[in-house]
């Protein structure tokens, strides 16, 4: 028999004992009522002890690693939380295998974490505004209270005992004060809007982040077949050297050569098509959903706008300071900052309470054989003026506290400030350099494709060597790679130009993009 069990059996006793006092001193009705309150209490926490002590004494022991430079699994593995399915509309879902940038965007707008994490902190948040309003209300308490004392009297010669029942409330109302709750309320508001704007902030983070993400994916897709064309190139320069010396007409060195630009062609095309899936992965978790999931995107866009920027880097950088979400957040850290210095003030201010109190007690007292009961509601209600006297000067230290973190938080500003203008004027020339970067790597690929033809056709009428011939393909190569190379930083120039000015807000805005 167990603890537990050994408890049941002595509160079976207990209860036997009660009815058996009761049936042998005869009480009436109404005197067994009470005990069976009290003793009926008396059990429910008897029982609730019974019940949670085995819990707590049967505790299963945490294990702990032997050593310390060896780690233990010292249980069986947690649970993983309760999570949403993968948000992915049913048109999206369709042409998985050939999403767009915008479907791209907005799987990763339903389903990346840190969206819905801030999202939850600007809901805690405006809900904090509720919790610090509460204050302007009264605080009522319902109470109830049942107690059973017995005590013996003259020595022993008479027992008295009573049984005393109240249903009662209690008032508390803060009625005046002199900015303590107005502070509070007001630094709960800030901290709420700033988590908004938080919230738009990590929205504009996601969307710059899959961006990069798709456009690193499909530039490295565009690298790919670029290097599988030179593999191409260089297996036919292998082929035309190899028919060459058949025929007598070039050397063993001609071959050698060609064999080494080929296997230096297939080298590279074996190493872009290796990192192909990582990069592929680091854009499913862009998007929020797991690298396993089966899907791929369009290629990376032959052309790019040829439109050019309306707006000065000067006005962009006024635009900048009126709409890039973490600079208003900033700014609203620092009016809570302000908000605080009020409350900090008014806890040292006086105050005014009401409190009020009212009982409905029943006695029922037995004293030897005489039994008697009565009742009353004593109540109370009354005004109390709080002025603070004396504290340690905790008051006066918490004021400086309040002001210097003011400070604080308005230099933080400031600082933020000062990134944001940073931000736009490196992505404004960044975004200049790479559309002219687009015009000169176009330049380079049209006359490198050219020099490789007449290359080509000298070599194959036995008027040009194989040198000069792998030197204009391995030219050519190059300027494949710097023409996908120019049109991908110009996307992810374009992005980032959003960004700083704030203006990268959803999955449209990417269309806007202008330079």
């Amino acid at each position: 028999m167990d603890w537990h069990t050994n408890n049941v059996s002595i509160l079976i006793l207990f209860v036997k004992a009660s009815v058996g006092e009761r049936i042998e001193r005869k009480r009436s009705r109404l005197e067994i009522i009470p005990i069976l309150m009290v003793r009926t209490a008396v059990l429910l926490l008897w029982s609730s002890v019974a019940v949670i002590a085995p819990r707590v004494t049967r505790a299963e022991p945490i294990p702990l690693p032997p050593q310390p430079e060896r780690g233990i699994a010292p249980g069986a593995y947690p649970a993983a939380p309760p999570r949403d399915p993968i948000a992915v509309p049913e048109d999206i879902l369709a042409r998985r295998e050939e999403l767009s940038l915008a479907d791209v965007l907005a799987v990763a707008l339903a389903n990346d974490p840190s969206t819905r994490i801030a999202w939850r902190d600007a809901r805690a948040r405006v809900a904090e505004i509720g919790i610090e309003r509460a204050d302007y209300w009264p605080q009522l308490e319902a109470t109830v209270g049942l107690s059973r004392s017995h005590t013996l009297i003259q020595g022993g010669q008479l027992d008295s005992t009573q049984t005393v029942t109240g249903l009662g409330a209690t008032l508390d109302w803060l009625l005046l004060d002199f900015g303590e709750r107005s502070g509070a309320v007001e630094t709960a508001r800030r901290e709420a809007l700033a988590a908004v704007w938080n919230h738009g902030a990590t929205v504009q983070g996601t969307l710059l982040r899959t961006i990069e993400a798709y456009v690193d994916y499909v530039g490295a897709k565009a690298n790919l077949v670029a290097a599988e064309t030179s593999r191409d190139e260089a297996k036919t320069n292998l082929e035309a050297a190899q028919g060459r010396r058949d025929a007598g007409v070039a050397t063993i060195a001609d071959v050698l050569q060609a064999k080494t630009a080929f296997s230096q062609a297939t080298l590279f095309t074996l190493t872009i098509a290796g990192s192909i899936g990582a990069r592929r992965g680091a854009l499913a978790t862009a998007m929020g959903i797991p690298a396993n999931v089966p899907f791929d995107v369009q290629d990376l866009p032959a052309a790019v706008p040829s439109v050019a920027l309306k707006a000065s880097v000067d006005e962009l950088i006024e635009r900048a300071k009126t709409t890039r979400p973490d600079l208003a957040a900033s700014r609203e850290d620092w009016l809570a900052a302000k908000a605080d210095i009020k409350t900090a003030r008014g806890a040292w201010l006086p105050k005014l309470e009401m409190t009020g109190a009212m009982t409905r007690n029943s006695y029922d007292t037995t004293v030897g054989t005489n039994s008697f009961s009565a009742s009353g509601t004593p109540w109370s209600l009354g005004v109390v003026l709080r002025i603070p006297v004396f504290d340690g000067l905790r008051a006066h230290y918490d004021i400086a506290r309040a002001q210097e973190s003011e400070r604080a938080t308005a230099e933080i500003a400031r600082a933020v400030e000062q990134g944001v203008v940073n931000d736009v004027w490196r992505s404004y020339y960044d975004l200049e350099t790479a559309a002219q970067r687009i015009d000169t790597a176009r330049d380079l690929l049209a006359s490198a494709t050219e020099s490789e033809q007449v290359a080509l056709g000298r070599y194959t009428e036995g008027v040009g060597t194989l040198l000069d011939l792998l030197n204009a393909q391995s030219a050519l190569a190059a300027a494949r790679a710097q023409d996908i190379a120019a049109r991908a930083d110009w996307f992810v120039s374009a992005a980032r130009l959003l960004h700083a000015t704030g203006g990268l807000t959803g999955v449209d805005a990417i269309n806007e993009v202008r330079r």
